[in-house]
């Protein structure tokens, strides 16, 4: 279809359709397969199929005048489904670019996966910008039943609010200074008919406020080293990566050496007793300083944990991973640690 029609503006080679991760992500197109919509209307949802946990985002240009629009697409996902809804604001062609990364891969680029160009030929609905999405209405899988969007000058007395939300424990919808309490309907999803015929004056603001409960502490995710394999990472190539000591002085970290230790323990046998005998001592690989290290004893019978505290950049990631809580980060000597200010 693409081949058939006339693009007023260039288009390169290979840029419609699926790009090269798009299978490789085990992504699938759930509607609309063909790169070219030709459309009478300006609204579409357009659903994109996932074999695994992914992360998306889009880009949506109107060619000429050349605008960023991205604004009037909405991002949702129920499962392993992605919904893109737009809302074209005006007649003319428009490209939309879909980028993805499976949140198995690290890094914080997504790639281009997948290239439309919309010809809107009519525009037969009224549309508005979508409201901000946070990240975590995107990572807890969200996602709004009804309304998509709040017409200016609205003035009905039970505008119905329906939302898909898991893991909330307190769902609220604040207009102006208004809070009104969802209800909780069904598992995961919410319920409220608002009011707008009070008379809100123009501007009021519509947001969803969400209290998420807790979920566990990311120690606890450890598993024993009984449960793991060994990871063998690659040795540091010196131009993207770099071995231990050389990242660590890059952050100009200085402690006194007769200064107060800043990293003590609440119990000293527990690293040896439960940290290293049943994870294998992770205090040596998440600490990024080595300020953590594992070292034999004097007499040679066995090994106890050694603290370098002045290696300490700060980073409190021992706060954060160390299984057994164990590790009291206090304040070191004032004016001391990384060199923030070279940063």
């Amino acid at each position: 279809m693409a081949e058939e029609i006339e693009f007023p503006f260039k288009v390169t080679d290979g840029y419609l359709g699926p790009q090269a991760k798009f299978f490789p992500y085990g992504l699938a197109c759930l509607s609309h397969p063909e790169p070219v919509l030709i459309l009478d209307t300006n609204k579409l949802e357009i659903v994109i199929g996932t074999s695994e946990k992914t992360r998306f985002t889009t880009k949506f240009l109107q060619v000429e005048p050349k605008k960023e629009c991205s604004q009037y697409v909405f991002t949702q996902n129920q499962g392993s489904e992605y919904h893109f809804t737009i809302a074209v604001p005006h007649t003319g062609w428009y490209k939309f670019q879909i980028f993805a990364l499976p949140s198995s891969e690290a890094g914080p680029n997504m790639i281009n996966v997948f290239n439309y160009i919309l010809h809107v030929q009519k525009a037969d609905h009224y549309v508005e910008s979508f409201p901000k999405q946070y990240p975590l209405w995107k990572q807890e899988g969200c996602f709004v039943y009804e309304p998509h969007m709040i017409l200016k000058g609205v003035r009905e007395v039970g505008v119905k609010f329906r939302y898909f939300i898991p893991k909330a424990v307190d769902v609220q919808i604040k207009v102006g200074d208004d809070w009104n309490p969802m209800e909780k309907v069904e598992p995961d999803i919410y319920e409220a008919f608002l009011d707008f015929s009070k008379g809100y004056p123009a501007g009021t603001k519509v947001k969803l406020n969400v209290k998420f409960g807790r979920s566990s502490a990311d120690y606890t995710k450890l598993k024993p080293a009984a449960e793991c394999k060994p990871i063998d990472y690659p040795k540091p190539d010196g131009q993207l990566s770099f071995d231990l000591l050389e990242s660590v002085a890059l952050t100009g970290t200085n402690h006194d050496h007769d200064q107060p230790a800043h990293l003590t323990l609440l119990n000293d046998d527990t690293p040896v007793n439960h940290n290293l005998a049943v994870f294998d001592g992770p205090e040596q690989r998440f600490c990024p300083a080595g300020v953590y290290e594992y070292v034999e004893t004097e007499d040679g019978n066995g090994k106890r944990l050694q603290i370098n505290a002045q290696n300490c950049i700060h980073c409190k990631t021992c706060d954060i991973k160390d299984p057994s809580q164990n590790i009291n980060w206090v304040c070191p000597q004032g004016g001391e640690g990384p060199a923030y200010n070279g940063m």
